[in-house]
């Protein structure tokens, strides 16, 4: 159960869009838009249902939430169960998503725990906000933790995002989140994160700096989870997925195209997000979600999947979507293409580069002008 609580408020390569949603005062009307930012070797777009985001109404403070997630006050060792038999703070079994790993995965994470076991901890200002507690592993960019340690040196302009969209009330799940760093940043600002990582090596270096910081007044709001995120034609399949470079190593995919040589694989189930959400007891309704999506070039076939779930939803409840696209590693195919427009049109503008270059999105944007505004922006 989460209750509404006082907190301080105090570069992944790859294209962005963020779907977010405006409130207008109580009277919580809603109006459409998409934001893209665009990085050097990709793009971050940012999908918004609100012109600009503000403070939402304050009457969803009384809200309760029943946002499932590992015990973590319970110790370490009981957090590691969850990876396949996943169970809420009430200790109910959480609809079974499990990550799925085969012997490959297993003994990776094993193997990464290990490693941690013997490594120092440090105390960080992430991203020159709050103190976080860090293991010093952090998957073969070993210098990582001091390029945000007080600054932000990597990925500026997503904490940035982060800071504009995430209040008190925002719940955010976030895919591919790596070892944390966004994690433990949003979570921090939000009603409750939940991180997703498919990448055993990275889960586990995820899931001890999630526990490192349970003494903290936001940390039983933040978890982290070992499935996949699915399209829905692999909706509850088993998925091979492999990293790049080195497992854990922050480009990890299930796609063929991977950003570096393929190193290693492994077996992961994969669920869509409405599953997701619906185990943790998340309803778009309820209160405003923010997603954060950096999957290495399958949100050319995530993205699209969302359009059914979505264009039932009421305008007023559309989650914020900050997604990258990956087109140095694989570009979307035009077929793809079309079908994200369809979910860009639920929300009504992109914005490229930070919000500086809006794309005017609408219900009668066709095909050849939404190429037209790509290739005018350099996607």
């Amino acid at each position: 159960m989460l209750k509404n609580r006082k907190r301080t408020n105090n570069g992944k390569i790859g294209t962005t869009s963020l779907l977010t949603k405006k409130s207008f005062s109580k009277s919580r009307k809603l109006l459409p838009f998409l934001l893209v930012i665009v990085g050097a070797f990709a793009m971050w777009v940012i999908i918004d249902a609100r012109k600009v985001a503000v403070q939402h109404s304050k009457d969803l403070d009384g809200i309760i939430i029943d946002a499932r997630k590992f015990p973590i006050e319970a110790g370490y060792e009981d957090l590691h169960a969850g990876i396949n038999n996943a169970t809420d703070q009430k200790g109910r079994d959480n609809k079974r998503l499990t990550s799925g790993w085969d012997s490959n995965g297993l003994e990776l994470y094993h193997s990464k725990q290990a490693e941690m076991d013997g490594r120092e901890n440090h105390n960080i200002s992430l991203a020159g906000g709050d103190k976080v507690t860090v293991s010093e592993v952090v998957n073969n960019n070993p210098n990582f933790w001091s390029i945000v340690n007080g600054r932000r040196g990597w990925e500026r302009k997503t904490f940035e995002i982060f800071e504009k969209y995430v209040t008190e009330e925002t719940i955010v799940v976030d895919f591919g989140t790596w070892i944390g760093p966004t994690l433990l940043f949003h979570g921090q600002k939000s009603r409750a994160s939940y991180g997703i990582e498919a990448d055993p090596a990275a889960f586990a270096v995820a899931e001890r700096n999630v526990w490192l910081n349970k003494d903290k007044d936001w940390a039983q709001s933040v978890s982290v989870h070992s499935f996949c995120v699915g399209a829905t034609e692999h909706a509850g399949k088993i998925m091979t997925m492999r990293g790049a470079k080195a497992p854990g190593a922050s480009m990890s995919g299930i796609t063929e195209a991977l950003a570096r040589k393929p190193v290693g694989s492994w077996a992961v189930r994969c669920y869509t997000l409405p599953t997701i959400l619906d185990s943790w007891d998340v309803v778009l309704s309820r209160q405003p979600v923010m997603l954060k999506i950096d999957v290495e070039s399958y949100e050319c076939q995530l993205v699209p999947s969302f359009y059914d779930w979505l264009v039932g939803e009421e305008r007023a409840s559309l989650p914020v979507i900050y997604v990258s696209f990956h087109p140095q590693i694989k570009d979307c195919s035009p077929e793809e293409w079309a079908r994200v427009l369809k979910v860009f049109q639920l929300y009504g503008s992109v914005y490229c580069r930070g919000g500086d270059s809006p794309m005017q999105i609408s219900k009668e944007t066709t095909f050849e002008e939404f190429e037209e505004m790509k290739t005018n922006l350099s996607w």
